[in-house]
């Protein structure tokens, strides 16, 4: 397990935000870095990960596609992104403004909503039935 430091990138590569990483390794953490700078990238317009004083990756043009598709992301890591991404949204960086960012929380979020959703229809159409 290694501990990295994710910076958010700005206009001119300056730091709009931080956040610190965990992840296995190089790789995973990379994944984390792009999915999380792809759910700010209307805030920041690249990013930079560091594990200490080792620069790991640079990314300066966000519209490239993550590498690792959203079928493949398992569900721990998958957990571990919204808690970043609200951890994100709950600070006072300018990038927690960032409708996408708002909106990859709302739609993690949603598909809990609907199977309640689901039970409780029934349960009133079944109680309407006695």
């Amino acid at each position: 397990m290694g501990v990295y430091r994710l910076y958010f990138l700005g206009e001119g590569r300056r730091i709009k935000a931080a956040e610190v990483i965990d992840a296995a390794g190089d790789l995973e953490g990379i994944e984390l870095a792009e999915r999380l700078a792809d759910a700010c990238s209307d805030e920041c317009e690249g990013f930079e990960l560091w594990q200490l004083d080792r620069l790991v990756a640079r990314q300066t043009d966000l519209q490239a596609s993550p590498r690792i598709s959203a079928g493949e992301i398992t569900s721990a890591m998958e957990e571990s992104l919204l808690q970043r991404e609200e951890r994100i949204r709950d600070s006072r960086w300018q990038i927690a403004k960032s409708r996408r960012l708002l909106a990859r929380i709302d739609e993690a979020r949603r598909p809990m909503a609907p199977p309640v959703a689901k039970r409780n229809a029934a349960a009133r159409a079944r109680s309407k039935q006695r």
